[in-house]
């Protein structure tokens, strides 16, 4: 596994055309593939390159993938370079970089891939030239790339290496998760194998990947979206290390600084959130992305400003007014609504320093969000039909509300060793006198008995003379 955080990565469909005057020409002999016109290098790994392209017969510029010379002899990487263009044609989301095209030049016997063109940086250049992200962008690119990874898990794929220089940033806000030429389907049956164990980037991979890459499900991209969540929120790793092994250390450990000891004025809810996303244990994360979209879209950090912003109050962030992701899902599949629905919740609170927030919530939503630190203990709530607005803890299905500890900061249970001897020691001493009293007893019981014996024979002897 590689030690650095971020090898330089870009991918990118088609897009406006570029004059060849505008470009200088690329410097080196790898200038053309087919009907492509490579005009400059975009970014570069270890497995490939990308090229910003002009293909002539449609007058428009993509972007290239082109897998590196020295591993054209190398199936595997050929392979998985092949799975990456498949894949990538198949697979069609917005939040996705898609696939063009595919081939094999023959000129140059290269391996290449045409993709759509993102006319903006990665996530990570953007960090390396500003800093860290505003809370209200770094969510809404959380957001994008879990609907992404929605798409992905629904369609039995997990991507495996979730960071933030495979995340692209379109000019309109929109982020686009690229590179699946790790992606493992999770239909495939596990196997341990040597290459697997490479697969990753360690600084956002979770403790499991580390161990074997071929094992991993759904929550383990989640944990290195959460990785990457928290880099964009404070500019720094939640997991620094000089080697793999002190990274995959601090993961056993659970350790990391939360994200207000780093930059005080961040909203404490994120806490939370990342809490369960950077869980050590898979079962103590979301579940799933869907959730993870609901529990952001339910916080309002999307639209979350510091508090010397200005920001309109009684504002209804845009969330609100749709219909819950189950809802969605429900409508899709034709599934009947059942005659005596959850109860619709209007919700007012403010978190210390922000604005009002109202929201729209169902029961189950309102207790979730609650034991997630979601919802402040003075919220008001009022159902929708009546709209009279009281404390939560008025209502009987509210009063037994608790919070949930976040799942990293839970101390561990550290179970007690016993010594063998000590444990010899402790256990009850046997009860010698009862075993005395038996042994006793069982002899008094044979003497009476041979007694009569002797007696009844010495009788019938007597009476037959």
């Amino acid at each position: 596994m590689s030690a650095r955080p971020h090898p330089p990565n870009s991918s990118a469909g088609l897009a406006r055309p570029v004059p060849t005057a505008e470009v200088a020409p690329l410097v080196g002999e790898l200038r053309s593939l087919g009907d492509l016109r490579l005009l400059r290098r975009l970014g570069s790994g270890g497995m490939s390159e990308v090229f910003l392209a002009y293909h002539a017969p449609s007058g428009r510029t993509v972007a290239v993938k082109v897998l590196a010379d020295h591993l054209a002899s190398d199936q595997s990487f050929v392979h998985r370079f092949a799975q990456e263009a498949y894949l990538s044609r198949k697979l069609s989301h917005r939040n996705l970089v898609r696939g063009l095209a595919c081939g094999r030049d023959p000129a140059t016997r290269r391996e290449f891939l045409v993709l759509e063109l993102v006319d903006g940086p990665t996530a990570q250049e953007k960090l390396e030239r500003h800093g860290r992200f505003a809370v209200a962008e770094a969510v809404r690119i959380t957001i994008d790339i879990a609907r992404a990874l929605e798409y992905l898990h629904q369609s039995d794929f997990v991507h495996r290496d979730i960071k933030p220089g495979n995340i692209l940033l379109a000019p309109d806000g929109t982020a686009k998760l690229a590179d699946l030429g790790v992606a493992k389907s999770l239909r495939d049956a596990a196997v341990l194998t040597t290459l697997d164990q490479g697969i990753g980037t360690p600084y956002y991979m979770p403790w499991e990947q580390t161990l074997n890459a071929g094992l991993v499900d759904a929550r383990s991209d989640l944990f290195a979206l959460g990785a990457t969540f928290y880099h964009l929120l404070t500019g720094k790793l939640p997991f620094p290390g000089e080697s793999d092994e002190g990274i995959a250390r601090l993961k056993d450990l659970g350790r990391y600084i939360p994200v207000t000891e780093h930059e005080p004025n961040l909203p404490a809810e994120l806490n939370v959130i990342l809490a369960r996303l950077l869980a050590r244990d898979p079962r103590q994360r979301y579940p799933s992305a869907s959730e993870l979209i609901d529990i952001l879209n339910a916080s309002c950090l999307a639209s979350w400003a510091p508090p010397a912003d200005a920001v309109m109050e009684n504002s209804i962030p845009e969330q609100a007014q749709a219909p819950t992701r189950p809802d969605l899902q429900a409508l899709r599949s034709g599934e009947d609504t059942p005659l005596n629905p959850s109860p619709i919740w209007l919700l007012r609170f403010r978190r210390p320093g922000g604005p009002l927030r109202r929201h729209r919530a169902s029961t189950a939503d309102i207790v979730r969000w609650y034991q997630e630190g979601l919802l402040p203990d003075d919220t008001l709530a009022a159902r929708a039909s009546q709209r009279r607005f009281r404390p939560l803890r008025d209502y009987p299905e509210f009063r037994s509300l608790a919070r949930k500890a976040p799942p990293s900061l839970r101390p561990r249970q550290k179970r007690p060793r016993h010594h063998p001897k000590q444990a010899e020691a402790q256990a009850p001493a046997p009860r010698e006198w009862l075993t005395v009293l038996n042994l006793g007893v069982t002899c008094l019981t044979g003497l009476i008995s041979v007694a009569l014996s002797v007696t009844l024979l010495y009788w019938l002897l007597g009476a037959a003379h």
